[in-house]
């Protein structure tokens, strides 16, 4: 907790700002029971917070800028039989990132699953500011996603996931479902960035 990690302060590039992952990629457990809370995050060419098979973990009030991939990444592994569930993400601030949030597995048939998204502000992402690919009944509530260049909330492929008070203004596209059933979607709000509107007097 309360860490800062700066890209350079190691003399080199810092590819994870913090990274929980149990072993290496044919290992049998998962991360349980930790705390990732109030870090600062700057500068790196991965994922501020990588969090791959892991359960009942906490990342709570850290800032996080500039990544080069996601803020925060909760994987799982239906190759290797492993799946992400029953995290908390929570209050954290997510700036200039790729992706904000991105909740990832390579198959359904271990999906990230049972997360609980919550009171998280997401500003001017790159890409989506939640995206959800392979991922399954997650509740996402109060989070504030805006300024992005791409999508608000980017739902590849997911099912039964729940969404209430999400706010999704000023992104190209607020809320995009490719592929998914039963996805819920209570007072949530969608302000779409108008692209070209300086054009509209030629």
């Amino acid at each position: 907790a309360n860490n800062t990690f700066l890209d350079g302060n190691t003399g080199g590039t810092i590819v994870d700002g913090i990274r929980l992952e149990y072993g290496t990629e044919g290992a049998t457990g998962v991360v349980s029971g930790l705390s990732v809370t109030g870090n600062v995050i700057n500068n790196v060419t991965g994922y501020g917070i990588r969090c791959q098979w892991s359960r009942r973990v906490t990342i709570s009030g850290n800032t996080i800028t500039a990544t080069g991939l996601a803020g925060t990444w909760l994987g799982s592994s239906t190759a290797n039989a492993h799946t992400s569930e029953e995290n908390t993400v929570s209050a954290n601030v997510i700036i200039s990132c790729a992706k904000g949030i991105w909740c990832d597995s390579d198959g359904a048939g271990y999906p990230t699953r049972a997360n609980v998204i919550v009171g998280n502000t997401i500003i001017g992402a790159t890409g989506e500011g939640i995206n959800l690919h392979f991922a399954d009944d997650n509740l996402f509530v109060g989070n504030v996603i805006r300024d992005g260049s791409v999508t608000g909330v980017y739902i590849a492929s997911g099912n039964r996931n729940v969404f209430s008070h999400t706010s999704a203004n000023q992104n190209v596209v607020g809320f995009h479902v490719v592929t998914g059933t039963g996805n819920t979607f209570l007072d949530c709000r969608s302000e779409e960035r108008r692209v070209g509107k300086e054009c509209r007097s030629r």
